[in-house]
């Protein structure tokens, strides 16, 4: 095991193995993070295959660790069973460094269920969490909205989301400091009578605890700006972005076959390339890295399974922002005047 005085701080632990494109373009987008000089990474995966891409790279070979991993866990295969089973995999070797505080934070591609499991059982909880949420800001015209959870938690209570709420607002108090962030639930109508029993018990509890909730938030009302942070559960909220990438991928693919379809348009479109290369930008998904998994004693982020180079570069981008913001401390402190082990 690597011992922290053989790494330069800060340090972060890579799954090479996880994801649709493991591990030629997670080591790439690794590599392509260094263009950036005050930290360092650890690459965990198959190490004759991790140290034959590196030797395509160009990069500071005293700012890179490969780390051997025996095993790897796949898409089909059931968390809870396969993290014990397969100690040697890159997930839980990622998740033990930053348990041992070899590494500052972790990033994976890989299966979200086997990251959870990994980063609960390895790594722990901060206590009074009871569930850890997946969350990740989304672009809107003005300030981003968090929506949390994205899909750790498929079924879940209402001290859940209450919990969730809490976790939601301080993160993006610490990464967007100049906001004081309105807290809002997702449901069918404004009412607080809409929505099912989970629904209706969480707006009550919310209510309750938190000051800046503005209640209840319908889907087309998700980026008008009216709640910063938008609490939901994780099957909801896995549909949720899951249909807004579908969207903009296929807003995207209609405008440049219209663009396409005569001499006029395609003049139009040179002109207007710079513009729509910007509105592109701000809603690909790899441009905004990983989901960050909130509730755990560490950072851990959560890429997208099918990361390439750049998504993985802007997850480590991600993963910095967030161990530079000492978010874990400030959410240990602030949660504890919130959460109780027996609430």
């Amino acid at each position: 095991m690597l011992s922290k005085k053989e790494i330069k701080k800060m340090t972060i632990a890579i799954d090479a193995m996880g994801g649709d494109y493991a591990p030629e373009e997670i080591v790439e987008g690794a590599i392509l993070s260094l263009e950036e000089e005050d930290f360092s990474i650890i690459l965990v995966g198959e190490e004759e295959k991790i140290n034959s891409l590196l030797l395509k790279q160009i990069f500071d070979k005293k700012r890179v660790s490969v780390l051997n991993a025996t095993q790897k866990i796949e898409q089909d295969e059931s968390p809870a069973i396969v993290v014990r089973r397969k100690k040697q995999s890159s997930i839980n070797i990622c998740s033990k460094l930053v348990r041992d505080k070899v590494a500052d934070g972790m990033i994976s591609a890989g299966p979200t269920g086997a990251v959870m499991t990994s980063a609960i059982l390895n790594i722990g909880r901060i206590k009074g969490v009871k569930r850890p949420a997946l969350a990740a800001f989304i672009p809107t015209v003005k300030n981003p909205v968090l929506l949390i959870d994205m899909g750790a938690n498929v079924d879940c209570k209402p001290i859940y989301l209450l919990q969730f709420a809490i976790m939601g607002k301080i993160l993006y108090k610490n990464l967007l400091v100049d906001v004081q962030p309105k807290v809002g639930l997702l449901s069918i109508g404004e009412e607080r009578t809409k929505g099912n029993h989970l629904v209706q018990e969480s707006y009550e509890l919310i209510s309750k605890s938190i000051k800046d909730f503005v209640g209840n938030i319908e889907g087309h009302q998700i980026l008008d700006g009216k709640a910063h942070v938008i609490v939901c559960d994780g099957f909801i909220g896995n549909i949720v972005i899951k249909s807004m990438e579908g969207t903009a991928e296929t807003l995207f693919n209609q405008l440049k076959d219209t663009f396409l379809t005569n001499t006029v348009s395609k003049i139009c479109a040179y002109l207007l390339k710079p513009s729509l290369k910007s509105l592109k930008k701000k809603f690909d998904y790899r441009e905004y890295g990983g989901l960050q998994l909130v509730g755990i004693d560490g950072i851990c982020v959560k890429a997208h399974g099918r990361s390439k180079s750049k998504a993985i570069k802007n997850s480590i981008r991600v993963a910095k922002q967030v161990i530079n913001s000492e978010m874990i401390i400030n959410l240990k402190s602030e949660i504890s005047k919130y959460l109780k082990e027996d609430r």
